[in-house]
């Protein structure tokens, strides 16, 4: 193993033999990591290398590499399976002969100057686990051939020019994916229904796109994010990359961090900055173990569900920048986690629940762009509580509404059936009574929420 880092007094001896890399290299048998010494120009495509096959794990990253992978990089270094070239200056194409590099897991190019397509001969990298192309001028759409790297588990487009419509044969091939980035291209078209079936993802980046339609009902069997952090098995997540780490860049809490060993730690969809129409999916609040959810920047429309509060584990939720409309629910109260939100520049409207765990966002900010919301922490005042419950009632607001329909149906069939069951069977009175104590009880627990006492 040969490991050469910043710290090494070898750095111009090194430097000066970079053009002769490979038989730099031949002495070594299985690992060579050579990191931050900034050399330059340290590929070249013009010279003949002899291959290197003991060759198993190469990282270049973090330097200052200019020049082109070379164009026979596969029958170079056949039998690798780590290359990490990644946070240099490599420009040129991505070369066709990587995919001989059969025995290839984790393939890191982020970062660089690349650009042009990605090449089909990727679909022939069957054991890849990790693919990784972030951060480059790569363009053309996302090849078909890569519905044969069936093992992937991390495939991050990120930060590219791609173009096209996202495939379908994503969802229907690529099932044991934990992470799909594919933020800042210029991607089109609808989310494909076919990405219901990933059940292990756990991070979903869709971010800065040109995707459009409504957002299809596909979190139903999400498996992965409906893990709790006291279900989590982090032992399995941990050893599951063995000793090559994975980073990802997620936006969290309105800024960019970097995740490594993410697997156990983050849950994420990140479809911002779209043109996502329509509703937040009846499924998406049913994902009990999602941790960051940013929908801002499109045009998505209704009402922020009152089921949003199932999101225990949340701790970022940024919905501004669209249409939603009616009031914030009141569940929301109980989002104990929640530590970043941002509901700014909607068409909410009606008090501010700032009550329970909402009570901790202070900032007028998080509400600004909604001109019929008031109560604290905006410096409008709402109307008094009963004109404001007079109100709901006459102009249908959403929970006032919910509870009348169903205590008015509820009472109706309740009633007929307890007077019938009376009048047929005398001795379950006694029965029948507790069961309407509770009820009673119930619904006015409910109407206190709903009619909070004026204080004087």
């Amino acid at each position: 193993m040969l490991n050469i880092s910043f710290s090494t007094d070898i750095r111009r001896q090194i430097c000066k033999s970079m053009n002769l890399l490979p038989g730099f290299l031949k002495h070594c048998t299985s690992t060579v990591t050579i990191r931050e010494v900034a050399c330059y120009d340290l590929v070249n495509t013009t010279e003949t290398y002899a291959k290197l096959p003991y060759l198993n794990y190469l990282d270049l990253s973090n330097n200052q590499i200019s020049g082109c992978i070379p164009e026979n990089i596969g029958e170079v270094v056949p039998n690798l399976s780590i290359l990490d070239l990644s946070n240099n200056s490599i420009s040129g194409f991505v070369p066709n002969s990587i995919g001989n590099m059969k025995y290839l897991k984790n393939l890191d190019l982020s970062r660089n100057k690349l650009m042009g397509p990605i090449p089909t001969s990727m679909g022939y990298l069957q054991n890849m686990i990790t693919l990784m192309l972030r951060g480059n001028t790569l363009s053309g759409e996302i090849p078909s051939s890569l519905k044969n790297c069936t093992q992937l588990e991390v495939l991050d487009l990120g930060d590219n020019q791609l173009a096209g419509n996202l495939p379908s044969w994503i969802g229907q091939s690529l099932t044991s994916l934990h992470v799909l980035s594919l933020r800042s291209n210029k991607l089109i078209g609808a989310i494909p229904k076919t990405m219901s079936s990933l059940h292990s993802l756990q991070v979903f980046d869709a971010a800065e796109n040109c995707f459009s339609g409504t957002i299809p009902d596909i979190f139903t069997n999400f498996t992965a994010m409906k893990v709790t952090e006291k279900m989590a098995d982090y032992n399995n997540d941990l050893n599951r990359n063995f000793y090559y780490k994975v980073s990802i860049d997620i936006v969290a809490k309105g800024s960019m961090m970097e995740y490594t060993e993410f697997l156990s730690l983050v849950t994420c969809i990140d479809f911002s900055r779209n043109n996502f129409l329509g509703r937040i999916p009846e499924s998406l609040t049913k994902l009990i173990g999602l941790r960051v959810l940013n929908l801002s920047g499109n045009h998505m429309i209704g009402k922020i569900p009152q089921e949003i509060n199932q999101l225990q584990e949340l701790e970022s939720m940024d919905l501004s920048n669209n249409l939603f409309s009616g009031g914030i629910p009141l569940s929301m109260s109980s989002m104990n986690f929640l530590s970043t939100l941002n509901l700014s520049y909607n068409n909410l409207s009606g008090p501010i629940p700032f009550t329970g765990h909402m009570s901790t966002f202070d900032d007028a900010s998080i509400y600004y762009g909604n001109e019929h919301l008031c109560g604290p922490p905006l410096p409008k005042k709402c109307d008094s509580p009963i004109s404001n419950n007079v109100r709901d009632l006459r102009t249908g607001s959403p929970e006032v509404q919910q509870f009348w329909i169903s205590a008015g149906f509820g009472f109706g069939i309740g009633f007929g059936g307890w007077y019938s069951v009376l009048v047929i069977k005398r001795k379950w009175n006694n029965a029948i009574l507790k069961v309407m104590d509770s009820i009673a009880e119930i619904l006015i627990t409910r109407l206190q929420h709903l009619f909070p006492r004026r204080n004087r």
